[in-house]
């Protein structure tokens, strides 16, 4: 498999670059979101490269679309679903205050009409009070379901459990819903290593199935890119 494009954090200027999201506009070009580490700082904001092709994004001028607060606010992980209201966003934030303790975080949801410029609607879902997710929650995925909006997050319990996440499971009414959890413990969990399933997402395919795409622990310590596909049209 011959990679289409590679961008790099030198041409972004920042200490890393981390969870993408890719999208088409109405216009058919192609849009991507990353999120990027100020230089020094536990700081991230969210930008945007657009191309009409996938190649052309690495020469792309970067957009900021979430620049949080280089003192108060990181945000990063973007995940975008449009709907007949606009485009709707959920980001994980994590409040900077503590500097010991900025593995925190919640999901905030922002609306646009365009998908460049943000309006925050406050939060989508927030850490537990006690529990295996009560350090932290990230969504990774939003699917449309009977009900509403099934998102998928990620979840830790303390600082220790950052980069071995759990995945959890909410319920929304709606994109603009504060999400409700579906069970008190996480849902996936990696049967290797710590027990780390995160970052999982999934892709309807022209033949009904869904693709699902996640991190996970190896019994070695290291993780792993994994790619499951589920036959037929239910979740």
């Amino acid at each position: 498999m011959d990679p289409l494009a590679r961008l790099r954090r030198e041409d972004h200027h920042c200490d890393s670059l981390e969870r993408p999201c890719l999208v088409r506009t109405d216009a058919g070009r192609w849009r991507l979101y990353l999120s990027t580490a100020t230089p020094g700082t536990r700081h991230w904001q969210v930008v945007a490269v657009e191309a009409d092709s996938p190649a052309d994004l690495p020469g792309a001028e970067p957009v900021v679309v979430l620049p949080g607060d280089p003192e108060r606010l990181a945000v990063k992980d973007p995940v975008i679903r449009r709907d007949a209201d606009g485009w709707h966003l959920w980001a994980s934030c994590h409040p900077l205050e503590d500097p010991d303790a900025t593995d925190r975080m919640r999901t905030d949801h922002f609306v646009s009409a365009g998908g460049l410029s943000w309006t925050a609607r406050g939060t989508a879902l927030a850490p537990a009070a006690t529990g295996w997710d009560r350090r932290g929650v990230r969504f990774t995925a939003v699917l449309p379901v009977a009900d509403g909006l099934l998102a998928l997050y990620d979840g830790r319990a303390d600082a220790a459990e950052n980069f071995e996440e759990r995945t959890g499971a909410a319920l929304g009414a709606g994109a603009a819903a504060t999400f409700e959890r579906l069970a008190g413990r996480p849902v996936l969990v990696s049967p290797h290593g710590r027990g780390g399933l995160r970052y999982l997402d999934a892709v309807r395919g022209p033949d009904g199935a869904l693709h699902v795409f996640y991190e996970s622990s190896r019994d070695d310590g290291g993780h792993e890119l994994r790619h499951q596909v589920l036959p037929g049209p239910g979740w």
